[in-house]
């Protein structure tokens, strides 16, 4: 054998070990991450912003690396079997959606001794709705290509929108044209930032604030909490457009729009009210994260 050829093997194999193990590693570190929730300390608000945007990682290894980490808190067998080298970080990925502790043993010999294809194949069959990968994907400057596996159900809504969707234009409706009258409508009715924008003129709860009857600092018994009144509400969904106001120490502001909360800055117990400024938007995540010594709301 040709001794240049040979060497080349054989530093690509040092290097595809090296690459493994480095996987495996990653995984670890990210666990104690996770678990400590370290990851806000870099302006992150999940463990997969951390790989995406703290680590510079791509989308698909930080999606990859975010569902291996959280399934082997439920499966510590798949965070061995990768440890040991019996799996790679993608064939432990194709697996988390159907893996549990009562079948692990089952679908960790099907990941280590079945080629990529034939793991999907089995995943499909035993997890049909795992079938079909969610993608979103850039096709040119301003058209995105969106793939996503539905019901039968759900396809005869959707169809049932195109029908009444080009009755209501007079000309056949398009798949996209269907879909944004859809979304539409449910941001209409649903979405508190436009309600809050519809209802502005007659909201009326732009009051100078109130002094507490307590000093700040001073815990008050007859504080009792209620619930926020509904002008109130979308004063705040006006203000800070439904999505969390906490910010990072670059002074980026966090972009999380799901699992909203509303937080008062001085609480109710030491003398804080229930007006608008006293009130903020924040996600779960930094309002859970409000006691930690390095954390704090600005």
């Amino acid at each position: 054998m040709n001794k240049h050829i040979s060497d080349i093997h054989e530093t690509a194999v040092r290097v595809a070990t090296q690459y493994k193990k480095c996987e495996a590693e990653l995984i670890l570190i990210l666990q104690e991450m996770q678990e400590c929730r370290g990851y806000l300390d870099y302006n992150a608000s999940s463990i997969y912003e951390y790989c995406l945007i703290v680590l510079k990682l791509s989308e698909p290894i930080s999606a990859s690396l975010r569902s291996v980490v959280y399934k082997s808190r439920e499966v510590p067998a798949l965070q061995e079997a990768i440890v040991s080298g019996e799996l790679t970080l993608s064939k432990a990925h194709k697996i988390v959606s159907v893996i549990n502790k009562d079948n692990q043993d089952q679908w960790l010999e099907i990941a280590a001794t079945k080629t990529s294809r034939e793991i999907e194949k089995a995943v499909a069959t035993a997890n049909p709705q795992a079938a079909i990968q969610e993608r979103v994907r850039y096709r040119s400057e301003d058209r995105i290509e969106l793939t996503i596996g539905i019901s039968e159900e759900v396809l005869k809504k959707f169809e049932r929108v195109m029908d009444l969707e080009s009755q209501r234009t007079s000309k056949p409706a398009s798949k996209e044209e269907a879909l944004n009258a859809a979304l539409e409508i449910y941001l209409e009715k649903n979405d508190p930032v436009r309600k809050a924008a519809r209802l502005q003129a007659k909201d009326k709860v732009n009051k100078p604030i109130e002094k507490p009857k307590t000093f700040p600092g001073t815990f008050s018994k007859s504080n009792s909490r209620k619930a926020l009144s509904a002008p109130l509400i979308r004063a705040m969904d006006r203000r800070d457009q439904g999505q969390c106001t906490h910010l990072y120490s670059d002074g980026s502001r966090c972009k999380n729009k799901r699992w909203i909360e509303r937080h008062h800055i001085v609480p109710k117990a030491f003398g804080g009210d229930d007006s608008l400024e006293n009130l903020t938007t924040l996600c779960s995540m930094h309002h859970k994260s409000l006691h930690r010594p390095s954390m704090r709301i600005r």
